[in-house]
């Protein structure tokens, strides 16, 4: 009786715990197990993997929202999925890009394993973060063709930014 009253005690501590533990972060560790089991991506051949803007977004004439990440940075991942959740959410008829100077075997196995279909450029040796002036990841930048019409501000909150964002997004992304 004494195992059994000592195992309950444990059980209720552990709900106890769950509690006290955000749902979100539940959510957010329950899909990245999810997503881990069954693999959405193509062949590494068929990865949307670039060298160049050029090649990523070939469409002068459709927006593009660049988003500089690295894939250590776990910050640069959650803006990473929340602009793409935004723009798929509200249909917004703008392009996609992320830009990493992470080595392509690192931005492979980003891809795969959190199901990124969209085109990612392997920067190696910053040429596109010198041509757009990025010192530091996250950073977000919003074109259409050689217009700047989004440019991440340093100065603003993490929070500040991402509502100006994405007001920028969804007024051009309507059109």
């Amino acid at each position: 009786m004494g195992l059994v009253k000592s195992k309950m005690l444990r059980l209720g501590k552990v709900e106890g715990i769950l509690k006290i533990v955000s749902s979100n972060i539940i959510q957010a560790i329950l899909l990245l197990f999810v997503m881990s089991l069954f693999p959405c991506l193509p062949a590494q051949d068929k990865l949307p993997l670039f060298h160049s803007l050029e090649e990523a977004h070939p469409d002068k004439e459709m927006p593009v929202l660049l988003i500089f990440f690295s894939t250590r940075c776990h910050v640069c991942w959650e803006d990473l999925f929340e602009m793409k959740y935004f723009i798929e959410s509200n249909n917004l008829k703008i392009g996609l890009v992320a830009v990493s100077y992470d080595r392509e075997d690192e931005l492979i196995r980003f891809m795969k394993k959190y199901c990124f279909y969209y085109p990612v450029i392997c920067d190696l040796n910053k040429k596109i973060y010198r041509r757009f002036g990025v010192q530091d990841e996250p950073f977000w930048l919003l074109s259409l063709g050689d217009k700047i019409l989004y440019r991440y501000n340093y100065f603003m909150t993490n929070e500040q930014r991402k509502e100006e964002l994405k007001k920028c997004l969804t007024k051009i992304g309507i059109k």
